[in-house]
């Protein structure tokens, strides 16, 4: 290999390198700004990207976007039918990790699907009632609270969904991976495991419909998290009880006469 060659490839790699640390450096100032994104009517959502997603079902229905300013400029925010579809470029992704969180907050009067690919958080709230259907693909973490009459829920991926306060009439839970979800169905839980994660369910649902392909688990949560018993304790009498001496500590106090 001449040394001509390998020169120039020192050159393109430090090219490289200071091209990303431009980058970096580029998205990782500048000032943090709060702007309302005027989108029109929806009622479904979908996410791609990496973002802090706050979700408010009620009333009165707003997008609003928190981050650096030159991030801001980069997320699009855009109502196709009757979904909002919020988007954020990939070669951002990382950057957005070394950043203040690009945090996209989102208010609307039903929420009937939501789907979401890329390693988001999300938590949901203000569920009263309703059927809402959801769908994760990568490395999510979404939590929520509320009431709905019924919850669907399929998960691909390494995601993790905690749903244990929703309270659902019924819950159809899919997981397709080393995914885990958590819900808490009253009167149906049909639940798929399809790999290695894990489902558990709150509560005692009258029918519970489980299927595992794989290694995966299904289980209740209570049951779980409940502690073993050893049935009822005898009382113990306090006369019983002796002191515990430290025989080393006796033995090294003892004077030994030659």
């Amino acid at each position: 290999m001449s040394s001509r060659f390998v020169a120039a490839a020192a050159g393109l790699s430090a090219i490289a390198l200071l091209a990303g640390c431009d980058h970096k450096s580029e998205f990782s100032t500048g000032p943090v700004r709060t702007e309302t994104r005027n989108v029109g009517e929806f009622d479904s959502i979908e996410v791609n990207g990496a973002t802090r997603l706050e979700i408010t079902v009620g009333a009165p229905a707003s997008v609003v976007v928190e981050g650096r300013e030159r991030f801001l400029e980069r997320l699009d925010t855009e109502v196709h039918g009757d979904t909002l579809r919020i988007k954020t470029r990939k070669k951002d992704w990382v950057s957005i990790g070394t950043s203040p969180r690009l945090i996209v907050r989102v208010t609307l009067p039903t929420l009937k699907e939501l789907e979401v690919e890329g390693g988001n958080d999300i938590e949901l709230t203000g569920f009263n009632g309703g059927t809402t259907k959801i769908r994760l693909e990568g490395a999510a973490n979404l939590k929520g609270s509320g009431r709905l009459d019924e919850l669907s829920i399929f998960m691909a991926g390494a995601g993790h969904a905690d749903l244990d306060n929703i309270i659902a009439g019924t819950a159809n839970v899919t997981v397709a991976g080393v995914g885990s979800v958590t819900v808490h169905p009253v009167d149906t839980l049909d639940a798929r495991m399809n790999g290695v994660g894990a489902i558990f369910y709150s509560g005692s649902p009258r029918n519970v419909n489980t299927r595992v392909n794989g290694l995966g688990t299904i289980g209740q949560r209570d049951a779980k998290r409940a502690a073993p018993d050893h049935g009822p304790q005898a009382p113990v009498d306090p006369d019983s009880l002796q002191p515990e001496y430290d025989d080393r500590a006796a033995d090294e106090g003892k004077t030994e006469v030659i």
